[in-house]
């Protein structure tokens, strides 16, 4: 019997997605998950050089985001970014005088991070034996949608937030990407896409979060205080790589489309979350 491993309920219906495999949607909290374990990928003990270009390309374009959430966070303490990659949310914290830990299962991004004189460490959250109440802030930038069982990793963090202390998540929008999932397969269909797969329109991993499931995951690990809002674009284009010009308008246009979607967010009080990812920033009780 398949269960969803937010809510638990056993209602959950097949999902039919382009270019993605087996999923189900729960019918309680809307969750959208694998419903076969995804295989992990072989560990790796150092990057290729084209791995580590694009990791540092993409970390270079999430500076301004990673420096805004810091701001919004107050004055610095005790920071565990999970999922650290190559360290570059841990490098702008400790800039900003943050006691700054990573964690990430991939040993070769771990190995680049410890290279450039980063606290990071190699291994899934529950299996490195953290002292409870030990961190302020807790982030997961792009990683809860790649955990099968999201519900263990946040009651995990709950543990190890200091009272007060609060945990930030960004993770792809899914009804969004699901949209974007079939809007590719369309444009394959009518030759407007001849060489792309519709994966290049949409993100779907283990766990994929609307802004209620997300928002349900959160509060069933105790947390409190929850918002939940459209997470703005990350500048340029992080991935693909065209040049300055393409680059350019690539940026152009996802700052039209997010101005569109907060225009809706706010002419419907928060209900219309339509943004192709969303961020959650909930607190541990006091």
């Amino acid at each position: 019997m398949t269960t969803c491993p937010v809510c638990a309920s056993v209602d959950v219906r097949a999902l039919t997605a382009p270019a993605a495999g087996p999923l189900v949607r729960c019918a309680r909290c809307r969750l959208v998950f694998a419903q076969e374990a995804q295989a992990a990928p072989a560990p790796r003990a150092v990057m290729s050089d084209a791995e580590r270009r694009l990791e540092e390309r993409v970390a270079a374009r999430r500076r301004p985001r990673f420096a805004a959430l810091l701001r919004s966070a107050g004055r610095p303490g005790r920071l565990l970014d999970v999922g650290c990659g190559i360290g570059g949310l841990l490098e702008i914290a400790r800039e900003e005088g943050w006691q700054a830990l990573g964690v990430d299962v991939d040993p070769a991004v771990v190995a680049y991070a410890r290279q450039r004189g980063l606290d990071a460490r190699v291994g899934r959250l529950p299996e490195l034996g953290l002292a409870p109440r030990s961190f302020d802030l807790v982030t997961l930038w792009n990683v809860i949608d790649f955990v099968p069982e999201p519900l263990g990793v946040l009651g995990e963090i709950f543990r190890l937030l200091v009272p007060g202390g609060r945990v930030f998540v960004r993770t792809p929008n899914v009804p969004v990407q699901l949209q974007g999932l079939r809007l590719g397969r369309l444009l394959v269909t009518a030759g407007l896409l001849v060489h792309a797969r519709p994966r290049s329109l949409g993100i779907v991993n283990a766990s994929n979060f609307s802004a209620r499931s997300l928002r349900i995951a959160l509060e069933l690990a105790g947390f409190r205080e929850i918002g939940v809002r459209n997470s703005r674009p990350i500048p340029g284009d992080p991935y693909l790589g065209f040049a300055r010009l393409g680059e350019t308008a690539v940026g152009a246009g996802k700052l039209v489309l997010f101005g569109g979607v907060q225009a809706l967010a706010w002419a419907s009080r928060g209900r219309w979350l339509l943004a192709p990812s969303l961020e959650a920033l909930a607190r541990r009780p006091a």
